[in-house]
């Protein structure tokens, strides 16, 4: 979807497509509520509709503005890392600020991720560097 987004080039601004998507996924979450049987009942639970909130707020809207806000400005390859680097830090948050135990798999696990995207991103630089170098000598 990124990188459709950046070949498009439509001049739409972050926030023009991510209340899009976000207007044209509502009803798309509402058919598979439907198909899986769930009601639209409220429960009374407000600590549940605090976090829902929450999630919309952040999770969606805030969230999908930066995605093409950092979309717009970096390859679509870049990007998408992003979606490798996230559980790595929704574990460290989770240890930290709530108290989660990580297991030692789950630790190296993490620290091979972020090795990965370490010598990833070590290895775009200096490609870059190197193609640069070239077009100056041509």
């Amino acid at each position: 979807g990124g990188i459709a987004v950046q070949r498009v080039g439509a001049g739409l601004q972050p926030m023009q497509q991510t209340v899009g998507g976000l207007i044209l996924s509502l009803p798309c979450y509402a058919v598979a509520m439907l198909i899986a049987g769930q009601s639209f009942a409220f429960s009374g639970d407000l600590r549940g509709l605090s976090a829902i909130i929450y999630l919309a707020v952040f999770g969606s809207l805030l969230g999908f503005y930066c995605y093409f806000q950092i979309l717009s400005r970096l390859p679509a390859a870049t990007v998408a890392l992003v979606t490798l680097i996230t559980p790595v830090l929704a574990l460290a948050l989770g240890n930290l600020l709530n108290g989660e135990s990580l297991g030692s798999m789950v630790l190296i696990g993490a620290g091979v991720i972020v090795l990965a995207l370490s010598l990833f991103v070590l290895g775009d630089h200096q490609v870059r560097r190197q193609l640069k170098r070239f077009q100056v000598e041509s």
